[in-house]
């Protein structure tokens, strides 16, 4: 029977075991052996030395990396040795080109990998060293494992020491490099200059009375440009030639200083007018000036010398009481008396080849004046111009035979001119197969002779060449009184000097500086072309071994003058060259250079480093760390701790340095407790 007894503080009575055996199994879960925790069994002591097999792996890796941070500096210097190089396809220099577009984004993962591993290694170095290694020291290593970090974790630290900028340093080698690796070399546009000799036309040439021409080949003679044929062709082309630097064969057109003269202002005392602006530039002729041995390739820049007549016509005026052409043949031409005062040209070269509608005399040089060109200059030529107009028909609708007669007075002169001229690349090799740009005109510094010396001088009976070339252009309208010459027309409407009609009497239809510009430019065409038709119709023969000799004598007109002229050019060409930027060059070569030392160093490190890997890692808190002394907030974060111990040294090495047996352990060197692991000894 149980008992009960009551206990003097009132605690519950004790009950027997078997009663509360039998309690405690009613209702109660059936019973299951306590299962034990197993403990894992203690791993045996070991060395510190590492199997080779490992270590050899680790190095190579190290060194694998190491080789590719050297390659980007044997990058650079290859793209030095090949600068100024043509970047021809299939290059070096555009292979190279094209390798350093990958470049940047191989070199800032390299970099990274190498930098992050060195500043790890450089840690565990240090903390196993004798003399362990300060705490701020370590969190400036391990914090600075990539570039962002490197940056904040000197400034959450607030440690500005040599270490620090020296891990700053070294991490803006990562971008810096990368932008290196592809700035370092690229493709650039060159500009060459060479002297090239070239040849053109002296138009101060003498005139050859020719009308047809004709040449031998291998199957016979064949019949080339003739001087008339040349004019009309030019006439015909006038609106599409106003504004051309070159004519239809692609000579290069002497621009009419004059009219530049008046209405521009030269550059001091060079005289040079520039031809650069928006105003329309007016030529002294309708055919220019063939130029050859032009580049194939780049640009031609080259000073033509040239000449040209010039017309000055102080009168252009009506001829009252006349409603026909004189008759010079019977009576000839006389110069006005009020403008030429006592001067008594009176032998007069006539042509009337387009009479009834116009004609013109020009003045004969009297070469038996002993004076001439000795003790004075000579006089100016003149030229003398009479066209008719038909008046219209009467009020019952009659043609009246009658016209009004314009008169012009000119004196004939020669401008000798020097033109900046830049030709493009010639297909042909001369001014035919190019495009050229007048940049500058300027009168002749040295005039190779007096102004009113002119081709007309330099052969007998050029003044009556010419002028029956400018009265024949178009024989079939001989003695037509009904439809108008060209060469008329042109005056008055030059856009449609073939096939138009002019637009009334020259003397009150067209302005002086137009008259003398269009008439001369028609005297100056035949001028031209009469040197040799095929020379400025685009067949320039530039092969003469005896061109460029200046031989005219005013005195005997010898026949023999050369009218082939060498000049000296300037060839600006531009080609593609590989450029090697030498301040990216040196900005690579230290990026390469850095990494590859900082990878040799790591593996260095790394095989003279005995402790674990365990910096960096939570598992450096299981070993038996006795790190003592430094009393803080557990409420702290990491930086602060490393703030306020910054200085507390710190060593992972032996804690039981006398026992037989060590225990690798992070200590602080304080109380001398921590001994320095060696190679060949135990650890726990």
């Amino acid at each position: 029977m149980q008992s009960s007894r009551q206990t003097a503080y009132g605690a519950l009575p004790v009950v027997d075991d078997q009663q509360m055996g039998a309690e405690s199994r009613i209702g109660s879960a059936p019973d299951y052996p306590e299962e034990k925790p197993r403990r894992r069994s203690q791993p045996r002591p070991q060395t510190l030395d590492k199997p080779w097999v490992k270590r050899c792996r680790r190095v190579i890796v190290d060194l694998v990396l190491a080789a590719l941070a050297l390659l980007f500096g044997v990058f650079g210097l290859w793209a030095y040795s090949v600068n100024g190089s043509p970047a021809e396809p299939g290059s070096t220099g555009v292979m190279l080109v094209r390798m350093s577009q990958y470049a940047p984004t191989i070199f800032p993962v390299l970099f990274a990998a190498i930098a992050g591993a060195t500043m790890k290694n450089v840690a565990s170095w240090r903390i196993q060293a004798s003399q362990g290694a300060t705490l701020g020291s370590l969190e400036q290593c391990l914090g600075s494992q990539t570039i962002s970090r490197a940056f904040t974790t000197q400034i959450n630290l607030r440690t500005y020491n040599l270490l620090g900028l020296s891990i700053v340093a070294l991490w803006c080698l990562s971008p810096l490099g990368s932008q290196a690796s592809l700035r370092v070399i690229s493709v650039i546009s060159k500009s060459e200059i060479d002297l090239r000799m070239l040849s053109t036309v002296d138009t101060f040439g003498g005139f050859q009375e020719i009308y047809t021409q004709s040449a031998y080949t291998a199957r016979g003679r064949v019949v080339q440009t003739t001087v008339p044929s040349a004019v009309v062709t030019s006439l015909m082309a006038a609106k599409f030639l106003k504004s051309r630097n070159q004519d239809i064969w692609g000579n290069v057109r002497l621009p009419a200083i004059q009219n530049l003269e008046r209405s521009s202002k030269s550059d001091g005392e060079s005289g040079w007018i520039d031809l650069s602006g928006d105003d329309p530039i007016e030529y002294a002729s309708l055919i220019g000036t063939p130029v050859a041995n032009l580049a194939t390739h780049g640009n031609t820049s080259f000073v033509l010398p040239g000449s040209y007549l010039t017309l000055s016509c102080p009168t252009i005026s009506l001829v009252s009481n006349q409603s026909l052409l004189s008759n010079w043949t019977s009576n000839p031409p006389a110069l006005s008396p009020e403008l030429q005062g006592n001067q008594t040209d009176n032998v007069w070269a006539v042509g009337e080849g387009a009479k009834p509608q116009y004609q013109a005399a020009i003045s004969l040089r009297d070469w038996d004046d002993p004076n001439l060109g000795v003790t004075r200059a000579p006089d100016a030529r003149k030229l003398i111009w009479e066209s008719s107009y038909p008046m219209d028909a009467d009020e019952w609708g009659n043609d009246m035979d009658l016209s009004i007669i314009s008169w012009a007075e000119c004196d004939l002169t020669t401008t000798h001119t020097e033109t900046q001229v830049t030709c493009i690349a010639s297909i042909s090799g001369d001014s035919s197969g190019s495009i050229c740009h007048p940049h500058a005109v300027r009168r002749s510094p040295k005039p190779p002779f007096h102004g009113n010396w002119t081709v007309l001088d330099k052969t007998d009976s050029t003044e009556s060449a010419v002028l029956d070339f400018l009265t024949n252009l178009f024989p079939l309208l001989a003695s037509s009184s009904q439809t108008r010459q060209p060469a008329l027309v042109y005056l008055t409407n030059p856009f449609r000097a073939v096939g138009g009609d002019d637009l009334g009497p020259v003397y009150n239809t067209t302005d002086r500086a137009t008259f003398e510009l269009s008439l001369a430019q028609m005297l100056n065409s035949i001028l031209y072309v009469g040197i040799d038709a095929p020379t400025f119709t685009g067949s320039f023969n530039s092969s003469d071994p005896d061109r460029g000799t200046r031989l005219f004598d005013p005195f005997t007109r010898r026949d023999d003058y050369d009218y082939m002229l060498n000049i000296t050019g300037n060839v600006t060409s531009r080609h593609d060259v590989i450029y090697c930027d030498r301040a990216w060059l040196g900005v690579l070569i230290i990026s390469s250079l850095v990494a590859f030392l900082c990878a040799i160093a790591g593996a260095v490190l790394r095989m003279m480093t005995l402790t674990p890997d365990v910096l960096g890692s939570t598992s450096i808190a299981l070993l038996h760390n006795r790190v003592g002394g430094l009393e803080g907030s557990s409420g702290w974060s990491s930086d602060e701790w490393v703030r306020h111990f910054k200085d507390a040294r710190l060593r992972l090495g032996d804690i039981e340095p006398a026992a037989e047996v060590g225990r690798i352990g992070l200590a602080t060197l304080d109380d001398g407790a921590v001994g320095v692991v060696k190679s060949g000894r135990y650890y726990n």
